[in-house]
């Protein structure tokens, strides 16, 4: 009996079986690879889903806004011209860094330095007028405290033109005031 001329047909099917077990192997590992690369978009999509839906997008406490830069910046800059920086105490200082209408609003920001705690008291006058008085705790940030804001209605200026604004910070005892002037437009 010749082996070299006779096929073996086990031989042929093994070698078929074989080769089918590996493409099917070779499928599911694509398979498999695709799927779980699905699933990690997916993952990383519904993370950022979730992220968005754990992100404030509630308006900005008055606490945390301060315009026109940083904090630090603002201390450095020379006073606003109309602003009179004339009174403070020992070490406690307060300035108005900004004075503004927005909309509807009068939007004060001011930096207090020498205090960790305390009272901001802002008063708005115009001749003739009535005084707006209004209270805001200090409150300190990583490295400076202020003013907690004033966002104050247009709508309690009882007329449009120029204001006089005045706020002072108390802390143990001590005050120190600073001035603006702002024009306020009622629409």
């Amino acid at each position: 009996m010749n082996l070299k001329n006779k096929k073996n047909p086990k031989l042929k099917y093994a070698i078929i079986g074989l080769l089918s077990v590996g493409l099917v192997a070779a499928a599911i590992t694509v398979w498999y690879f695709n799927r779980s690369q699905q699933s990690a978009s997916t993952q990383s999509d519904s993370s950022i889903e979730e992220s968005k839906d754990k992100i404030d997008y509630s308006p900005a406490k008055e606490s945390d806004v301060i315009t026109d830069g940083s904090a630090k910046d603002q201390l450095a800059k020379p006073t606003p011209e109309g602003q009179d920086k004339s009174s403070s105490q020992g070490d406690l200082n307060l300035t108005i860094t900004s004075a503004s209408q927005q909309d509807q609003t009068i939007l004060i920001r001011t930096l207090v330095d020498g205090a960790t705690s305390g009272t901001c008291t802002l008063e708005a006058t115009s001749p003739g007028q009535t005084t707006i008085t209004k209270t805001a705790p200090v409150t300190t940030q990583a490295s400076y405290a202020l003013c907690q804001g004033f966002n104050i209605p247009v709508s309690d200026f009882s007329n449009s033109g120029t204001w006089s604004i005045q706020v002072t910070a108390t802390y143990n005892g001590k005050s120190a005031s600073s001035k603006t002037n702002i024009e306020v437009a009622k629409l």
